[in-house]
């Protein structure tokens, strides 16, 4: 544990799980009137203390390449109370008692100094780094390249994981071309399937034994038990509730331009991802080459909340009604827009 303290550093990090090449495929389930979609890849995005080896929360990513959106989800679930999982799955049961730290209402939430990443891109992102510094006052560390046993925690985490869960589903990641358990192309035409949600239910059964399960370099105390002994021992920086409801990583604000206020047939209207917004409260903007400040949640960008550069509120702009019908978000529109070549 060296000198450190509960939430003194953070480390995250990111494991892809390969579906593809199992002898257990996983589906994700689109209800009955459409058939279930087998899954090739997965990314599981996780956070541990360092201090204490406690497991905060895990975020699973439907993609081999995880966006930043994934990485924000699960900075939020670390921060944030939350209520134990409902287990569905037959043959599945939770240990006893809490299984993180944010499902238990007398164990501190995390308010870190320190958060450790790798180079990934994801974790270079503006909203990322914006969040932890601005909102949470942490640090950003990246470490060395090509260096990972400088997160040593999140390692040996993720190699419980596949000694525990990922790895027996046969073939994922890690396993050699070689392997033996690889499915033959016989097998590969009626291949078993798991619900996306069971493994989800399964990996989170997981990581909550694993933060109940002793551990010798904590003195025989299992993760859990060392952050609350630890919690009892030292003073640690702390928000009250209210404040941290208000903490939304996934809110932005930019600065954009208002165009066709000269033009008296026409409404004003503001570019945003390649759509026009309009409002109202554009109609108020004066002066030349105008601008306004808008703030929106990535996870849902249909319409923005308008502000004048002086701080008035301008009301809300809204996207064409095309758009409308469904959710969207940043992260969606390149998929949405791209074209599709033959």
């Amino acid at each position: 544990m060296g000198d450190r303290w509960l939430y003194d550093r953070i480390e995250i990090d990111e494991q892809t799980i390969d579906c593809e090449q199992s002898t257990v495929g996983l589906e994700l389930e689109f209800g009955e009137r459409l058939p279930a979609l087998r899954l090739p890849r997965l990314t599981l995005l996780s956070a541990i203390d360092k201090a204490t080896d406690c497991i905060l929360g895990f975020q699973l990513a439907l993609t081999p390449d995880p966006q930043q959106d994934d990485l924000l989800a699960l900075l939020k679930q670390c921060m944030s109370r939350f209520p134990e999982r409902k287990i569905t799955t037959s043959g599945l049961e939770l240990p006893a008692g809490a299984g993180f730290p944010g499902s238990d209402s007398s164990l501190p939430l995390p308010l870190p100094r320190e958060i450790a990443f790798d180079n990934a891109w994801i974790h270079q992102a503006y909203s990322v780094e914006s969040f932890i510094t601005k909102e949470l006052g942490a640090t950003v560390s990246f470490g060395r390249p090509q260096s990972p046993t400088v997160r040593n925690s999140i390692e040996i985490s993720f190699n419980r994981i596949n000694q525990h869960l990922s790895h027996r589903i046969a073939s994922t990641t890690g396993s050699h071309v070689t392997d033996p358990k690889r499915e033959s192309a016989q097998n590969r035409k009626g291949v078993p399937m798991m619900p996306l949600s069971s493994f989800e239910e399964a990996l989170y059964i997981t990581l909550a034994e694993a933060n109940n399960r002793p551990r010798a370099h904590l003195g025989s105390a299992t993760p859990l038990e060392a952050l609350r002994h630890q919690s009892e021992q030292v003073y640690i920086t702390d928000v009250d509730d209210d404040r941290r409801s208000e903490w939304n990583p996934f809110l932005e604000t930019r600065e954009v331009r208002v165009h066709d206020l000269s033009a008296p047939k026409r409404r004003p209207y503001i570019n945003f991802e390649y759509l026009r917004y309009k409002g109202p409260g554009l109609l108020t903007v004066t002066g030349w080459r105008p601008s306004v400040q808008v703030r929106f949640d990535r996870r849902d960008i249909r319409q923005l909340e308008a502000f004048s550069l002086d701080g008035q509120s301008l009301g809300t702009l809204h996207c064409p009604s095309t758009w409308k019908s469904h959710s969207h978000g940043l992260s969606d529109l390149p998929p949405i827009t791209k074209p599709i070549t033959a």
